[in-house]
């Protein structure tokens, strides 16, 4: 007997309604509110509906008035038919009301051509088209519709949807407005160089509706009109740009996909903010001194209403250049210690002060240099310095002082030298403790070496000073060279090389002429310059010669007379 066959699956319920949600109503409320509708992978379909069924009070239209997932766009032509948009699930519920919904959406309606000709018809629809897709995405539409209406919008008319959309959400909240120009004016701040020119007097006497207007001026003159042809990509990418700053100002996000030119470099984007100020960048974005930054937002009109002194500038700063296309601003790897001691938004500061000399010396540019730049630095203000200094007394900051020792022990280029002797000068400063300037050994380089080899010293900060001076004065012979690296250093450690020989230096110059000439480590440069000196003082004090019965006596008496240079 053959078994009953298996009954068949029961069909899948049908397409659920759409549940209210005001915050997104657009003009179509709800049937039954047991169902969540949509598969967010499928697209929406752009139709035609009568006018004749969406009217009357009673029909099946007024029932679903305001549902989520459909849309009245506009009338046609002749006013005889909706422009409708629904989603691909709600089709089969619309038959089963027995609405008429007609696909596709003609662009050019046969009365529009009978009236007009077919260029003028097809021009007016392009231009329905183009209003019904404003009015779709301005009034908060699902992201798809969004979508979809960009994809029909006729290309020559992109770059204006775009720029109309991007001017509708500047003036439509009077908050996001206020901010964009806050934030707009921010990123032009950062990337001048010089707040005293008169294009920057100018800039910072503007209030925020006179910014609004250069803002625009330069939008039109930009050419967001209507292309003959196809919409130039560069458009695109500057409204882009713009979308960024007003999403970072709490307005809609509008992600325009395809849009931005990823081949742009942060650069570029901060000078294109710019130009919508009309003035020039001169430098990247992120490289400013604190105290003029806030100097300048205190004359600003746009901060009347704003206590500049309170802004965390270095966490608004990093923000912009994480979150936005402007130049990721790396966060300093410091020690953890040093972290959990500073509030954000001094930490912040921090961070952005070592980009900002990352930028002025980018042969310093690298992560392991984080915590050397920040020793060296004039970082270190009465918050910073207290932090920094109990640091340096844990075993941390003992590990790192002698990982600045074995570093200057090997090979390095002269401007990892500079750094890393200006940052254990640096860090021997901070533990504030004076120690003898006499020498220990018998010069200030033999004493640098007995440091370099982890021997007690008893002057130890004496001994570095005078070893970056000798280091200053010899970068000086090398002709412009190295001039940043001796600007940076004179600057950030307040000293000034001088050109005159201490006593007790012995031959430190010829030792560090080797170092940065040759890049040997710290051994083979200390014995070639001792060995150079011994033969330079030998030409200058020849040696009396004993007889063949006193051999050691030329010996003695050289090794007494080089001892008094340090040599032994």
């Amino acid at each position: 007997m053959r078994a009953s066959p298996t009954p068949a699956p029961a069909p899948p319920p049908p397409p659920p309604s759409p549940i209210l949600d005001e915050s997104s109503i657009l003009i179509t409320t709800v049937v039954e509110k047991s169902y969540e509708p949509i598969d967010v992978t499928k697209s929406w379909v752009l139709g035609r509906m009568p006018v004749d069924q969406i009217g009357p009070q009673n029909s099946n239209w007024n029932r679903i008035k305001q549902a989520k997932w459909i849309f009245v766009c506009g009338k046609s032509y002749d006013s005889k038919f909706c422009c409708v948009a629904v989603h691909e699930d709600y089709l089969p519920w619309l038959r089963r009301l027995g609405l008429k919904f007609e696909i596709p959406l003609p662009l050019e309606p046969e009365v529009g051509i009978r009236i007009r000709g077919s260029y003028t018809a097809a021009i007016n629809a392009e231009e329905r088209c183009f209003n019904d897709a404003v009015n779709a995405i301005i009034t908060g539409c699902d992201p798809g519709l969004g979508s979809r209406y960009r994809e029909l919008v006729p290309l020559r008319l992109r770059g204006t949807l775009e720029w109309v959309i991007v001017s509708h959400e500047v003036l439509e909240d009077s908050m996001v407005r206020t901010k964009f120009v806050q934030n707009l004016f921010f990123i032009v701040l950062n990337v001048l160089n010089d707040y005293e020119t008169p294009l920057a007097l100018e800039l910072l006497g503007k209030s925020e509706n006179e910014l609004l207007e250069t803002f625009w001026k330069v939008g039109n003159i930009r050419g967001w009109r209507p292309k003959r042809h196809l919409v130039d990509a560069d458009d695109l990418h500057w409204v882009s740009v713009l979308r960024f700053v007003i999403q970072f100002s709490n307005g809609r996000e509008n992600f325009l996909e395809g849009y931005y030119d990823l081949e742009s470099t942060p650069i570029q984007n901060a000078t294109l903010c710019s130009v919508f100020m009309s003035i020039a960048a001169s430098k990247p974005f992120g490289s400013f001194d604190v105290q003029k930054m806030r100097n300048a937002l205190s004359k600003s009109k746009v901060f009347d209403t704003v206590d500049v002194s309170k802004l965390e500038i270095g966490t608004w700063t990093l923000k912009l250049g994480n979150l936005l296309p402007f130049g990721n601003i790396q966060y300093a790897v410091l020690p953890n210690m040093i972290q959990g001691g500073l509030g954000s938004e001094q930490l912040n500061l921090v961070r952005v002060q070592i980009a900002h000399i990352y930028q002025q010396y980018p042969f310093f540019n690298r992560r392991e240099n984080d915590v050397l730049v920040l020793l060296t630095s004039g970082l270190i203000n009465s918050i910073v310095r207290r932090v920094v200094t109990e640091w340096s007394l844990s075993n941390d900051g003992r590990s790192t002082f002698e990982g600045m020792i074995n570093n200057l022990q090997g090979p390095q280029t002269c401007e990892d030298l500079g750094l890393n002797l200006a940052a254990l000068l640096c860090y021997r400063r901070l533990r504030g403790v004076q120690d003898t300037p006499r020498t220990t050994n018998g010069s200030y380089l033999l004493d640098f070496d007995a440091l370099l080899n982890f021997k007690p010293l008893y002057n130890e900060q004496a001994t570095l000073e005078q070893m970056m001076l000798s280091f200053l004065r010899v970068l000086k012979t090398f002709k412009g060279r190295f001039q940043d690296l001796h600007r940076f250093l004179t600057a950030t450690l307040g000293m000034e090389d001088t050109p005159v020989l201490h006593p007790l230096d012995g031959y430190s110059d010829q030792y560090f002429n080797r170092r940065i000439e040759y890049r040997p480590g710290h051994d083979g440069a200390f014995e070639k310059a001792k060995l150079q000196a011994l033969m330079k003082f030998i030409d200058l004090n020849p040696v009396e010669t004993g007889t063949d019965d006193d051999n050691d006596w030329d010996t003695v008496s050289l090794v007494g007379k080089t001892e008094k240079l340090g040599i032994k």
